[in-house]
């Protein structure tokens, strides 16, 4: 079991906890040292502060040059990004028709990207993708598995199961908007916006928003910034994808 791998993909909340005294920046542990601890190796991909499709990338380069550990990989966990995120990733010539499509379909679009991409991998690589949702919640539908072959969503949300107990949410949060890194997209955005995507866009910031003051609100998960699930958040999450990935399970 020791030579079997997990990689790990996603921004700082998959990439470890916060730690202030890291003369590195930030991060140690969280699942990482779970899945250690459990008996597996683990290629952490995370890139904080990334997007989905950049983290994508590195995924599939990751797997491009190490085909000798393809037979090893037992699946791959990604936390789902804030969607917007990929504004700073898509060539200033292709955003242009992005932002076109207005807010509202622009969103989704970015969103699902995400699994059709995912999907891809997982068919050629034949290696299982479960994601979850992080800093952005995930979307959650019956027959989800059957669009994307490959792709399971085992946590919609990671802040409303440590908060709440329940993994799925029902309006879920899309980004949480932190002042310093949605500014470009949002002034992209609202130059070419109509009212009725004015209006999703506002209701998606002020759900961000909340989602901040929830997870500032609860220092025993996410401390010491509150922004990030701490160890303990972290050890509880690995058990929720316990039940959930047979990968993970004690034999």
């Amino acid at each position: 079991m020791k030579s079997d791998i997990i990689i790990l993909g996603g921004d700082s909340w998959g990439a470890g906890i916060f730690d202030k005294q890291s003369s590195h920046g930030f991060y140690y542990g969280g699942i990482t040292k779970c899945i250690i601890d459990h008996g597996m190796q683990v290629r952490n991909l995370c890139q904080p502060g990334g997007s989905n499709l950049s983290v994508c990338e590195r995924i599939k380069n990751y797997l491009i040059c190490n085909e000798h550990e393809i037979e090893k990989i037992k699946g791959i966990v990604f936390w789902q990004i804030e969607f917007f995120k990929d504004y700073y990733y898509y060539p200033q010539t292709q955003l242009k028709s992005e932002l076109k499509k207005g807010y509202s379909t622009l969103r989704d679009q970015w969103i699902y990207r995400l699994y059709h991409q995912l999907n891809e991998y997982s068919i050629q690589w034949n290696i299982p993708i479960y994601v979850i949702g992080g800093s952005s919640d995930t979307v959650w539908y019956d027959n989800f598995e059957q669009d994307f072959p490959g792709v399971k969503i085992v946590c919609q949300s990671v802040t409303n199961y440590l908060i709440n107990g329940s993994h799925t949410i029902s309006i879920p949060v899309y980004g949480e908007f932190i002042t310093g890194m949605c500014e470009q997209f949002l002034t992209a955005t609202k130059n070419k916006i109509n009212s009725t995507d004015l209006e999703c866009l506002l209701k998606d910031i002020d759900l961000g928003h909340g989602r901040l003051r929830q997870l500032t609100a609860h220092p025993e998960l996410f401390f010491p910034d509150g922004i990030h699930p701490n160890q303990h958040a972290h050890n509880l999450i690995f058990k929720l994808l316990q039940k959930h990935i047979p990968e993970l399970q004690t034999p």
